[in-house]
């Protein structure tokens, strides 16, 4: 994982690809207070002066709270100071719902993530 000190390779709380210009980070847990040090840590590390984009994948996060909020804008503060953009993907519904009760997708791309289709006769998840 290119710009993390060694120290920080062995124990990160997520995977990194990098594309040109375009760096995606993915989470392996969810960004809440007891892991958002550790995730800011990492943003920090990616953000540079070549970067056009910023891609925070969820996939694998169910939980995002008040701290993982302050981080995010944090991000796209950081982002744009080099002339970046965020985007985040695969958002799970409430953490959707809430990123946009907060109006933060009038600042940036927010994904919802996509469910695959009921099954017949499966009862469709409450909303």
């Amino acid at each position: 994982m290119r710009g993390l000190p060694d120290t920080e390779k062995s124990r990160a709380m997520s995977l990194v690809f990098f594309e040109k210009n375009s760096v995606t980070i993915k989470p392996e847990k969810d960004i809440v207070a007891s892991t958002c040090g550790e995730f800011k840590t990492e943003l920090i590390a990616l953000v540079h002066n070549e970067m056009t984009e910023l891609v925070i994948d969820f996939e694998d996060v169910e939980m995002v709270d008040s701290s993982g909020i302050s981080v995010i804008i944090a991000a796209y503060n950081s982002v744009g100071k080099v002339g970046g953009k965020l985007k985040i993907v695969n958002t799970p519904h409430d953490v959707y719902k809430l990123l946009r009760t907060m109006r933060l997708n009038d600042h940036f791309h927010i994904e919802e993530k996509k469910t695959r289709p009921n099954r017949p006769g499966a009862v469709p998840p409450d909303s």
